[in-house]
């Protein structure tokens, strides 16, 4: 090993990071002819074509027709894998039949209701036969059927609800504000529409979609989501602490060249103070683990940024927060400092480099860092699952999906439009630049263990 200072810490630490691997980068994208070599992954096919079609564009010229042609026959494939009976997209599915059924539109409207319909007759019942107010009544049919109308509801049996509420229309007994509110739950529709959605769950369709939207996963809030979320925030804290490790190991060296145990720290879980995050929407204002270096009169410096990644398929809808939340602070003002709350306590930061971090992609490898221990995969995923499900949602592919499944001629020319779509609308911008997202991020992407090794076998 070289001498230690040989070259400032600094220094150093940029020949880490220039040379440290990035394993998870993307290929080169291959040539027009050749993306649609690979007959395994359609819609990585489809984001190669996609991502020429964009760099055309941003050179200025229109692209080819045979690109075009690529893109429909791509396209087309995505949707026909989507659709097949067996082997297909239970999401595209669900949307073909709620297209297809009355019976299911209903019924997905009627679910959009349901849970104020429920407050509200819940609300109303409890008025009339809440069970302390009951035990006020004296033993009688009028109390025997009001208990009745209070279980059903509360077990949700909606059809019982309405009968027990129709023999209480001719109930006799009854004072003043029991009478009005079982005639506001007759006349105001709420019961009618719980009764229809019970009714609807019968329907063969409306089965055949539910099964779908079972199929896409557990529902939100059931104990199966909760356990899928729980091992989920487990994984991420397990990532997040091999990375503070790793930036730790990075720190140590760094440490070791300047001769001086404290003059680079590592901090977790680090907050964007109110005063650069206010006004800010979208931005990044939580940092998983930052490199610090002590400056002058007890400030500090930001030298690393780093966001753990439990998968590198993250990272490209985590991108653009990212550079936003590096533009949030470097509009700080130079002349001030700002206070920074972390796991490890407070740090005063200055204003003045805050303002020198970079805000555009290429400087940034230089500060900020993806990582994670995942393993590097041999064909990542290019079309990311939101931007496959704004292709296939789209009017034009929906009425293309439905064709096919209803055995009708489809054709291309449909898709047509979506090309157009793709090229020039603002609202597809997204989806066109989502591959050059996806190659940006990952280039900011290091696995834990190069970092470390990285750090550690570094010369100053």
């Amino acid at each position: 090993m070289r001498p230690l200072h040989a070259c400032s810490s600094e220094a150093l630490l940029a020949t880490i990071l220039r040379d440290v691997p990035r394993r998870y980068r993307l290929p080169e994208l291959p040539a027009i002819d050749e993306c649609t070599a690979d007959p395994q992954n359609g819609a990585n096919r489809l984001a190669f074509i996609i991502e020429h079609a964009r760099r055309a564009g941003a050179a200025g010229r229109e692209p080819d027709a045979r690109l075009k042609q690529q893109f429909l026959h791509e396209l087309d494939a995505l949707v026909r894998s989507a659709v097949h009976a067996q082997e297909g997209d239970p999401v595209v599915q669900a949307m073909i039949l709620r297209q297809q059924s009355e019976a299911v539109r209903e019924y997905v409207g009627l679910m959009t209701q349901q849970p104020q319909d429920v407050r509200r007759v819940s609300n109303v019942v409890n008025g009339v036969a809440h069970p302390a107010k009951l035990e006020r009544l004296p033993a009688s049919e009028l109390r025997k059927q009001l208990a009745q109308l209070q279980a059903h509801v509360a077990a949700a049996r909606w059809d019982d609800a309405a009968r027990v509420l129709q023999a209480l229309s001719n109930a006799g007994g009854m004072n003043r504000t029991v009478v009005s509110g079982l005639a506001r739950l007759r006349e105001e529709g709420t019961l009618q529409r719980l009764q229809r959605l019970e009714a609807l769950r019968r329907n063969d369709d409306v089965r055949q979609y539910q099964a779908l939207l079972d199929r896409q996963g557990p529902p939100a809030n059931s104990h199966e989501a909760a356990q899928n979320g729980a091992a989920g925030r487990e994984r991420g804290m397990s990532v997040e602490g091999l990375s503070r490790a790793s930036l730790q190991a990075l720190a140590d060296r760094l440490n070791e060249a300047e001769g001086n145990d404290t003059a680079y720290r590592v901090v977790t879980s680090m907050y964007v103070p109110a005063a650069l995050a206010a006004n800010q929407e979208g931005g990044k204002t939580e940092w998983d683990a930052v490199l610090l270096r002590q400056a002058a009169d007890d400030t500090w410096d930001i030298r690393v940024l780093v966001e753990a990644k439990a998968s590198p398929d993250s990272v490209a809808t985590d991108f653009p927060r990212l550079l936003r939340g590096l533009g949030m602070l470097a509009r700080a003002d130079s002349a001030q400092t700002y206070t920074f709350k972390a796991r490890e306590g407070s740090f005063t930061l200055r204003g003045s480099t805050l303002r020198a971090l970079p805000t555009d992609v290429e400087a940034a490898a230089a500060t900020v860092l993806y990582s994670s221990d995942a393993p590097a995969e041999a064909s990542p995923r290019l079309l990311s699952a939101a931007a496959r499900m704004q292709l296939l949602s789209s009017p034009e592919v929906l009425a293309h999906a439905i064709a096919i499944a209803e055995g009708r001629p489809a054709r291309m020319q449909r898709l047509e439009s979506v090309w157009q779509q793709l090229l020039h609308a603002p609202r597809w911008r997204p989806l066109l630049n989502q591959y050059h997202t996806i190659s940006q991020a990952r280039a900011l992407m290091v696995h834990v263990d190069d970092l470390k090794a990285a750090a550690t076998a570094a010369t100053a």
